[in-house]
């Protein structure tokens, strides 16, 4: 029988490899410890690292870690079901629903629904999905209100230029910035304005919650979600 230290290893790291990330980049991004990723893979102990380090460690990752009776499990594990409309209606065939960033404005699910085929088109994971709803833009020309925001959590995969979702002062904003080695740099709105520089090494320091992938205008938020 394998031990849990064997069985979290190698989910570390089919995890790394799924990113496309060592390592010590997965540990820089995080903003983790030197060495805490490092030490599982290497790891020969019987005891694998404490409860609160593997929780890190999967926060950095994306991965879910889930304690409970059986009878919890399963009710964890069941299909959830969701829908896009006040009615509970579920979204049409071959589109998949959103689920909230943190504590949405509702529950379940956000209000908006994507084709399968195009989140494969755009090399986009539903698992690393969420919906957010900005509180500022830092981007011209502004997208107006009520826009929700489709992020991808993968934070880990940064480079380049590109839309991003980040938090400031307690606040949501999305601005437009560009990863290049340990600076990221957040364009101004304007070509006359000033550009932030931003140490690129912790994402815990920049907020950074997301890549955006996708901008839409939705109805007032009424009534049960």
């Amino acid at each position: 029988m394998e031990t849990f230290v064997q069985t979290f290893s190698d989910l570390i790291r089919d995890r790394l490899a799924e990113l496309r990330l060592n390592a010590f980049a997965a540990e820089n991004a995080a903003g983790l410890p030197p060495d805490a990723i490092r030490n599982v893979l290497r790891s020969e102990k019987q005891a694998g690292p404490t409860l609160a380090r593997t929780k890190e460690i999967c926060d950095a990752l994306g991965l879910e870690i889930r304690i409970g009776t059986k009878q919890e499990m399963a009710v964890l594990d069941a299909p959830p079901v969701v829908g896009t409309n006040d009615d509970g209606t579920a979204p049409p065939s071959g589109f998949l629903t959103i689920p909230w960033h943190g504590a949405g404005p509702g529950s379940g699910s956000a209000p908006v629904a994507f084709s399968r085929v195009w989140l494969e088109r755009h090399q986009l994971v539903p698992d690393f999905l969420q919906a957010i709803l900005p509180d500022r833009y830092e981007i011209s020309p502004h997208p107006g209100d009520e826009v929700v925001a489709l992020i991808d959590t993968r934070i880990g995969t940064r480079s380049g230029p590109g839309l991003w979702c980040l938090r400031e002062a307690g606040r949501v904003l999305v601005a437009r910035m560009t990863f290049a080695g340990d600076q990221a740099v957040i364009h101004p709105t304007t070509p006359d304005g000033p550009a932030r520089i931003l140490d690129a090494r912790s994402t815990t320091l920049m907020g950074l919650v997301g890549r955006v992938v996708w901008l839409g205008q939705i109805v007032p938020l009424k009534g049960k979600i």
